[in-house]
């Protein structure tokens, strides 16, 4: 089966921040039973917008007692590496609501 195909049959999913951060903070809650099946059965799926804010919120100094900075870095590159990304259309993207 192709990659194509095989992608195509899983569900593509994107997940909010808060839901990030939480899961970041402590493996054991429900937002990290979500990622970990999210990672493991679906695709995630991120802009440039969505994973800056991410990236941005992570970074904050109040997560310095939860992660550590290599922490961080490792849940960043793993997302990057994990996550399909998608390209957010002008007309789209200027819409306000």
């Amino acid at each position: 089966m192709s990659a194509t195909l095989s992608s195509r049959a899983r569900t593509h999913l994107v997940i909010d921040t808060t839901v990030w951060l939480s899961a970041a903070i402590s493996d054991s809650g429900a937002p990290a039973a979500l990622v970990q099946r999210a990672l493991a059965q679906g695709i995630v799926i991120f802009s440039d917008a969505t994973f800056a804010e991410l990236e941005t919120r992570l970074w904050k100094s109040k997560f310095d007692r939860y992660i550590t900075l290599d922490g961080r870095r490792a849940i960043l590159r793993g997302i990057k590496a994990s996550a399909v990304w998608a390209t957010i259309l002008d007309a789209i993207s200027a819409q306000k609501y």
